[in-house]
């Protein structure tokens, strides 16, 4: 053998059944690998390519009796190069491991070969042993996020670092990109002996999910920090917290108000919680087909984004199955109808058409026909698939509810629902993980989401069928998540960018504690009646209809949202300055729950003229959300604040020569160079920092250096 074409022969299904079942794959996966050329024999031994700099296969790596060897096609100088699977240079993920046999494991659970295009957009790399950790310089773009899956090798007796350490340490010097640690437990010597004991993906996702970020890094000469400064004892975090009130429940028309209140005091519960879940129910019931004009002649939907963090066995679920009951009871009403009625029509008109088409192909077969013949039949049988198509739509179960759903599903229900439906979730943990990207290698899957709360254009593209565009789409969502959740989302700083967020109204509840006693308080039936009464009316009159309903305004009504907007616009230059994303929507959210406590008040006939009284009520009810939300995002901002900080303190020990500011914002904890030069102002003003000259053979630049009098500690 002399190429590896020839090591990929000799590779027969006695040797790769071997290994699957040795290594603990699928056949199909080693079947797979072999198919894409990147293991094989030489010499009777397991082999894997090499590849030179232009990406030509130049020789192979195998395992002998005794050690690892490499075997060159080609004479000349050779170099050694990492295995690579997938494209580096527009990676937007990488997994990196240390041997093939890890690498192998992690992509076979993940089914890597029944769908390589689904991780199209990453890579993995395989440096082929510890000491070569180093090898992986140059390869991936500087936003690429790279997963160094390490070894749990024991520390060597003469007291230097395990082999597993120092490849991960030369992963961090080497990358030039974010590197996260994923842990592998102690009692697995690695991720393959981890998978072969019965890991499973959801396993593997647990070690995603809580992994550690490691900073790319200079090789340290000595492992003495200076201890981390008290930030809020120097001023440098502010320790505000913002006082949370009371829901304005007399700011909903009367049919609501009563329902939250009963609610709210039989599940023991703040009113804020049930009056969330009551503006989400109206908010489905109404769907895209009402909309209202109250600012600038734009046009408002109803649809609300609504996130409520309680923690567990506070009465989430019980008050959620209250106030969304009745839009529940209708999804249900109308699926059972068109199982009983509809669908056996359909599926019988079905089976006729296709019965046709058979018939008119049969024809087609049968006989010569004449060119004109021809192109009859030819638009006959296009008339048929056409009706077929149709009635393939109408074979489709309607939904006016979706919980836990893909992005890719999700797009799909809204194509068969007239491009309209409602997120609704009562335990919104699982939701909360499908957009984290659960699916997608941990990368944010939002965009759907950012413009179904919009009404902008989504087209989709599927393999092996037809593409999916939806004009106008129009999404509610309702998510009660425990405060963890809450935390994940906002740690993903893309959600916030990319507008996600800054589109919910959430509140952080605190339930007090209260004691019961035996005497059952029931719901008013009268009460719960009237609510009904008001969904199933929303519900009949617009989220089942097609035909549009404007609902025009007084002026006085359009002059109430005007004011806010500027009152608004006032302040984002100055103390909302730096959550400007949020603020910026309160005005349109004002104006989306105008419309829905018109449509509550009004029912059938809320076509009729919003008027003033409604949007002083909503502006209210939105000034409670806003206060809400900057409770939220003051408790991130100071943790944000502290663990950026806490990175810049970090990084200058292990820049114990000095840094610059370009070096600094290149490690992506700032954004950009002139956050970094404030923060380490400000650092500079409180003494922990200093700066230095440096003398250049170009123009002369600054170099920052920590400092503080505080102890040592050891690390």
């Amino acid at each position: 053998m002399n190429n590896w074409n020839d090591c990929g022969s000799a590779m027969i299904s006695l040797h790769q059944i071997r290994i699957a079942t040795y290594r603990g794959y699928r056949h199909e996966f080693v079947e797979w690998l072999v198919a894409e050329k990147l293991i094989g024999l030489w010499d009777n031994q397991v082999a894997f390519p090499v590849c030179d700099q232009s990406g030509v296969v130049v020789g192979c790596h195998l395992r002998t009796s005794t050690d690892w060897k490499y075997q060159w096609f080609t004479v000349g100088e050779h170099v050694v190069t990492p295995l690579v699977i997938g494209s580096t240079a527009v990676a937007k993920w990488a997994f990196i491991f240390e041997s093939q046999w890890d690498a192998f494991a992690v992509m076979a659970a993940y089914g890597w070969d029944t769908d390589p295009k689904r991780y199209a957009d990453g890579c993995v790399i395989i440096t082929r042993g510890a000491e070569n950790g180093k090898l992986v310089a140059g390869l991936l773009p500087q936003n690429c996020t790279a997963y160094a899956w390490k070894q749990n090798d024991a520390p060597r007796e003469n007291g230097r670092p395990a082999a597993a350490d120092k490849w991960l340490a030369d992963i961090q010097q080497n990358a030039g990109c974010e590197i996260r640690l994923v842990i592998t437990p102690p009692e697995h010597k690695d991720p393959n002996d981890w998978i072969r004991a019965g890991a499973t993906v959801d396993d593997l996702e647990k070690a995603l999910d809580s992994l550690v970020t490691l900073p790319p890094v200079q090789k340290l000469t000595r492992s003495r920090v200076m201890a981390e400064p008290d930030w809020a004892e120097l001023g440098l975090v502010v320790e505000d917290e913002i006082q949370q009130t009371p829901f304005p429940t007399e700011a909903l028309p009367e049919s609501l108000a009563a329902i939250v209140r009963a609610a709210a005091r039989i599940n023991r519960v703040p009113e804020g919680l049930a009056a969330l879940l009551a503006l989400g129910a109206v908010s489905a019931s109404i769907g895209s087909t009402l909309v209202a004009r109250l600012y600038q002649d734009k046009t408002t939907r109803a649809n609300l984004y609504l996130l409520g963090a309680l923690p567990s066995g506070e009465g989430k679920s019980t008050t959620a199955d209250v106030m969304l009951r009745p839009f529940m009871d209708r999804d249900i009403a109308q699926r059972e109808e068109w199982k009983l009625n509809r669908w056996p029509i359909a599926k019988a008109k079905h089976a006729c058409i296709k019965m046709a088409i058979e018939q008119l192909q049969a024809e087609a077969t049968s006989k010569k026909l004449s060119p004109a013949e021809s192109q009859q039949l030819v638009a006959q049988l296009a008339d048929k698939e056409r009706e077929l198509e149709q009635c393939s739509t109408d074979m489709v179960e309607p939904r006016l509810i979706v919980e836990d759903i893909t992005t890719e599903a999700l797009v799909l229900e809204l194509s068969r629902n007239n491009e309209t439906m409602a997120l609704l979730s009562s335990d919104g943990g699982d939701v909360v993980a499908n957009i984290l990207g659960r699916y997608r290698r941990n990368t944010v899957d939002d965009s759907l989401f950012v413009k179904a709360w919009s009404g902008d254009p989504v087209s989709v593209n599927r393999m092996g069928r037809p593409s999916i565009t939806l004009r106008s789409p129009c999404l509610t969502t309702v998510l009660l998540v425990q405060l963890d959740k809450l935390a994940r989302f906002f740690a993903k700083k893309q959600l916030i960018d990319g507008g996600y967020l800054p589109r919910f109204l959430m509140t952080r509840l605190v339930n007090v504690p209260s004691v019961v006693s035996v005497d059952m308080v029931a719901l008013d039936p009268g009460v719960a009646k009237a609510y009904r009464a008001t969904i199933d009316d929303l519900v009949t009159t617009f989220r089942l209809s097609s035909e549009l309903v404007v609902a025009q305004s007084t002026r006085a009504a359009q002059q109430v949202v005007v004011d806010y907007h500027n009152e608004i616009v006032a302040k984002r230059k100055v103390e909302l300055k730096d959550v400007s994303g949020f603020a910026a929507r309160w005005h349109e959210q004002a104006c989306r729950i105008a419309l829905i406590l018109h449509a509550a008040k009004h029912g059938a006939k809320a076509g009729e003229e919003i008027q003033e009284d409604t949007v002083r009520s909503a502006v209210e009810i939105m000034r409670w959300f806003a206060n809400e939300q900057l409770a939220i995002l003051n408790a991130y901002r100071d943790q944000s604040r502290r663990n950026l900080l806490k990175e810049i303190w970090i990084f200058a020990q292990t820049h114990a020569q000095g840094f610059t500011l370009r070096e600094l914002a290149r490690a992506k904890f700032t954004g950009d160079t002139q956050m970094a030069k404030s923060i380490l102002d400000q650092m500079m003003a409180k003494d922990v920092m200093k700066e230095e000259p440096v003398k250049t053979a170009g123009r002369s630049t600054v170099s920052y250096k920590a400092v503080h009098p505080g102890a040592m500690a050891l690390i």
